[in-house]
């Protein structure tokens, strides 16, 4: 075997490319030690590092194109297929056009009371009586009687003595007894008197005793408290439940609408968006509806809204036309400032706001406004449709009779008072509506009583701006 040399050291045996048992890109040289052949990586050529760039590139580029595809799909809606089916009519959505509540005929009854009164609370009797109970007399404190009175002028009778003479008090009939919440004599009061006046039958929902004359009058007996006292308030029945609703404690309005189904216990139903006293109330489909009233300007209140401009608040002696649903939020946070800023004078003042209450839900708000602002009117239910009559504003005594177009929060002229009153006492007793008394125009009491009856089929007219407080009959 030949010798190695030194020069023989690095020679190739293996010389062509690929050829060798390693694969493409080894070559096998002589080390120089020992005589073993050890492969050396000489890594691709410059041909095949261009293929495997392209390869990634290509890679990459099918990677975005499938992410960008998936991207689209998910934001495009979901579509899905509808089987075919057969022709329908098309749809059509009618907006039934409000109908206003028909008007009334009103009449000045043939007959008076022996005395003027106001402020009395007027309960239904019998089928032909109403009951008068307390009142502010010409002179001397509040009365004390709880009289019959017949619809056909046949006299006056005494059916119950009260515990304390009231006057400006709310009451209804409850479980068959005559019910007197609060009221003023002379300060307010938060008593609740209870009695139940002889009748004859079971009319109007009290059962008594068949009697009319003044030895079968009974005695009121205090059967319960509010919470607080109260006078210048609303009662109406909603369901078997009573609701008080406005007044005031003899220093402010009190917002609490009071729950009671018997009389003697009473829990906050809800609370008024706007604190009222002498406000008009009624009830109609579930909701009860406070319409004016007077709010109480503090002297501080009354003070720094005076520099406000005029104008811009729902609040204000002017009266205004009705046109529509007033877009009216609840203002029991801003009461004070607002009315204050077109009264700049402290102390009461009469308010043009339509309030609804909702007993089911328990929340209150402002849905509209009267054509003036107005206290001491009176509200009654004929027909399933609100009238409010009487009370008096700036403008005057108001001797027009609205219809209350409940579905859109606004007025329209349904008729006017034969004697424009306001402190009237009022209630329905069929299909009549009876006012009891009140201050007339020249701020005198009257023992007048006035009827008012809707008209069958007669539309009530337009929406009113400004009440009248002429005499005026029809």
């Amino acid at each position: 075997m030949k010798a190695r040399g030194p020069a023989d050291e690095g020679t190739v045996l293996a010389g062509r490319r690929g050829a060798g048992p390693f694969g493409p890109g080894f070559t096998f040289t002589n080390s120089g030690h020992g005589g073993s052949r050890r492969p050396r990586y000489k890594g691709p050529s410059r041909r095949r590092r261009r293929g495997s760039w392209r390869l990634v590139l290509m890679a990459v580029i099918v990677v975005a194109a499938v992410a960008a595809g998936l991207v689209v799909i998910s934001r495009r809606p979901t579509r899905t297929a509808t089987p075919p089916t057969r022709a329908r009519h098309p749809v059509t959505t009618t907006t039934l056009p409000v109908v206003p509540p028909p008007s009334v005929s009103t009449a000045l009854a043939p007959f008076s009371l022996p005395v003027p009164i106001g402020q009395a609370l007027v309960l239904p009797g019998t089928s032909t009586q109403l009951l008068v109970v307390g009142g502010e007399p010409v002179s001397g404190p509040p009365a004390k009687g709880a009289f019959l009175v017949g619809t056909s002028g046949n006299g006056l009778h005494l059916a119950a003595t009260l515990a304390a003479g009231v006057k400006d008090a709310s009451g209804l009939v409850l479980r068959g007894q005559d019910m007197v919440f609060g009221g003023a004599g002379p300060s307010p009061s938060s008593a609740v008197q209870t009695f139940t006046a002889p009748s004859s039958g079971t009319a109007h929902g009290r059962a008594g005793t068949a009697a009319t004359t003044a030895t079968t009058a009974t005695t009121a007996t205090a059967t319960g408290s509010m919470p607080g006292p109260r006078a210048g308030s609303g009662a109406v029945k909603v369901g078997a439940t009573a609701y008080v609703v406005g007044g005031y404690d003899g220093a402010a309005a009190d917002a609490r609408i009071l729950a009671t189904n018997d009389g003697s216990t009473f829990r906050v139903a809800g609370t008024l968006p706007l604190p009222v006293r002498n406000a008009a109330v009624a009830a109609v489909g579930g909701q009860i509806y406070v319409f004016g009233g007077e709010v109480l300007v503090p002297a501080a209140a009354a003070s720094s809204g005076a520099s406000k401009a005029p104008g811009k608040h729902t609040h204000g002696s002017r009266a205004r036309p009705v046109r529509g649903p007033a877009k009216v939020a609840s203002r029991a946070t801003s009461t004070t400032s607002t009315t204050a800023a077109v009264h700049p004078i402290p102390g009461w003042h009469p308010v043009a706001d339509i309030q609804r209450f909702d007993p089911a839900s328990g929340k209150a708000a402002v849905v509209g406004q009267l054509p003036a602002a107005i206290e001491g009117a009176v509200a009654v239910t004929l027909g399933g449709h609100i009238y409010v009559t009487g009370g008096r504003g700036p403008a005057g005594t108001n001797g027009q009779v609205w219809g209350f177009e409940q579905q859109v929060g606004r007025v329209v002229v349904a008729g006017a008072l034969p004697t424009p009153v306001a402190g009237a006492g009022a209630t329905v007793m069929g299909n009549t509506a009876w006012l009891v008394g009140g201050r007339a125009a020249d701020g005198k009491l009257i023992g007048s009583l006035q009827t008012l009856r809707a008209r069958a089929g007669a539309a009530a007219a337009t929406p009113t701006s400004a009440p009248s407080s002429r005499t005026s009959s029809s």
